[in-house]
Protein backbone atom coordinates (compact mmCIF):
# COMPACT_ATOMS: atom_id res chain seq x y z
CA UNK A 1 0.00 0.00 0.00
CA UNK A 2 1.08 3.75 -0.65
CA UNK A 3 1.92 5.53 2.29
CA UNK A 4 -0.20 8.88 2.55
CA UNK A 5 0.97 11.87 0.97
CA UNK A 6 1.50 15.05 3.22
CA UNK A 7 -0.95 17.59 2.57
CA UNK A 8 -1.60 20.97 3.13
CA UNK A 9 -3.65 22.26 5.39
CA UNK A 10 -7.18 22.22 4.95
CA UNK A 11 -6.93 18.97 2.45
CA UNK A 12 -8.24 16.04 4.01
CA UNK A 13 -7.87 12.24 2.68
CA UNK A 14 -10.61 10.64 1.43
CA UNK A 15 -11.44 13.59 -1.01
CA UNK A 16 -11.47 14.08 -4.74
CA UNK A 17 -8.94 16.98 -3.98
CA UNK A 18 -6.11 14.64 -1.95
CA UNK A 19 -6.91 11.66 -4.58
CA UNK A 20 -6.96 14.13 -7.85
CA UNK A 21 -4.64 17.57 -7.14
CA UNK A 22 -2.44 16.24 -4.27
CA UNK A 23 -2.05 12.09 -6.10
CA UNK A 24 -2.24 10.44 -2.82
CA UNK A 25 -2.78 6.96 -3.14
CA UNK A 26 -3.14 6.36 0.34
CA UNK A 27 -6.14 3.35 1.51
CA UNK A 28 -8.37 5.93 2.30
CA UNK A 29 -7.80 7.60 -0.69
CA UNK A 30 -8.69 4.90 -3.34
CA UNK A 31 -11.80 3.78 -1.19
CA UNK A 32 -13.44 7.44 -1.89
CA UNK A 33 -12.47 7.33 -5.60
CA UNK A 34 -13.39 4.09 -6.53
CA UNK A 35 -16.97 4.53 -5.12
CA UNK A 36 -17.04 7.86 -6.80
CA UNK A 37 -16.43 6.09 -9.38
CA UNK A 38 -18.80 3.56 -9.18
CA UNK A 39 -21.36 5.72 -8.04
CA UNK A 40 -20.89 7.89 -11.55
CA UNK A 41 -21.08 4.92 -13.58
CA UNK A 42 -24.25 4.00 -11.78
CA UNK A 43 -25.67 6.96 -12.61
CA UNK A 44 -24.48 8.18 -16.10
CA UNK A 45 -24.87 4.96 -17.96
CA UNK A 46 -24.24 6.24 -21.19
CA UNK A 47 -21.19 8.24 -20.13
CA UNK A 48 -19.29 5.29 -19.38
CA UNK A 49 -20.55 3.73 -22.72
CA UNK A 50 -19.39 6.45 -24.78
CA UNK A 51 -15.74 6.59 -22.92
CA UNK A 52 -15.61 2.58 -23.65
CA UNK A 53 -16.80 3.06 -27.43
CA UNK A 54 -14.17 6.23 -27.74
CA UNK A 55 -11.43 3.74 -26.24
CA UNK A 56 -12.10 0.94 -28.56
CA UNK A 57 -12.64 3.88 -31.61
CA UNK A 58 -9.11 4.66 -30.87
CA UNK A 59 -7.67 1.59 -30.72
CA UNK A 60 -8.67 0.55 -33.75
CA UNK A 61 -7.43 3.28 -35.42
CA UNK A 62 -4.16 3.23 -34.13
CA UNK A 63 -4.19 -0.62 -35.52
CA UNK A 64 -4.81 0.63 -39.15
CA UNK A 65 -2.21 3.09 -38.99
CA UNK A 66 0.07 0.66 -37.69
CA UNK A 67 -0.74 -1.23 -40.47
CA UNK A 68 -1.08 0.89 -43.05
CA UNK A 69 1.74 3.51 -42.44
CA UNK A 70 4.06 2.25 -40.01
CA UNK A 71 6.47 5.14 -40.32
CA UNK A 72 3.71 7.88 -39.48
CA UNK A 73 2.80 5.40 -36.60
CA UNK A 74 6.27 5.15 -35.16
CA UNK A 75 6.37 8.78 -35.44
CA UNK A 76 3.39 9.01 -33.90
CA UNK A 77 3.68 6.66 -30.88
CA UNK A 78 7.25 8.16 -30.08
CA UNK A 79 5.87 11.82 -29.81
CA UNK A 80 2.91 10.15 -27.20
CA UNK A 81 5.66 8.12 -25.37
CA UNK A 82 8.13 11.44 -25.18
CA UNK A 83 4.88 13.54 -23.86
CA UNK A 84 3.92 11.00 -20.79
Amino acid sequence: MDKPVKLPTGARHGTSVAYNKHKCRCPKCRRFNREYNAAYRANNPEAFRRQKRNVLAHRRAMTRLRERMPDLYTEFYEEELQRQ
